[in-house]
């Protein structure tokens, strides 16, 4: 009885030694911004925005007139939004998204129009 207990003791020591080697610790990715919506005038700036996640990212977006100064990056980071000048008296909307490899996010850049 005592050398079954012993073998069924070695055999669940070793089994846990393998799983704890071998099994990777899985880290739940998150994804957010410091700002969802970014309103800017309609002249031409740089506006800071922060990239909030804790796994590697790229961005993208959907205009000509908005663009970043990073296209990836990894982690929480500080990014920087060029806006190029609004002539139209409508204001203007672009999406810049940011994915990572199973999250996907948007936020907003609201423009001004310019002054008639």
């Amino acid at each position: 009885m005592n050398r079954k207990i012993v073998i069924l003791l070695l055999a669940l020591s070793l089994a846990g030694s393998v799983c704890f080697s071998s099994c990777e610790k899985y880290i739940l990715p998150s994804l957010s911004f410091a700002k969802d919506t970014l309103s800017v005038s309609a002249a031409a700036q740089t506006v800071p925005q922060t990239v909030v996640t804790n796994v590697d990212w790229s961005l993208y977006s959907n205009s000509n007139w908005a663009s970043c100064d990073l296209t990836e990056g990894s982690g929480e980071t500080a990014i920087t939004v060029s806006v190029l000048e609004n002539t139209d008296a409508e204001s203007r909307r672009c999406s810049i998204t940011v994915e990572t490899e199973t999250l996907k996010k948007t936020f907003l850049i609201i423009q001004q129009g310019s002054p008639e």
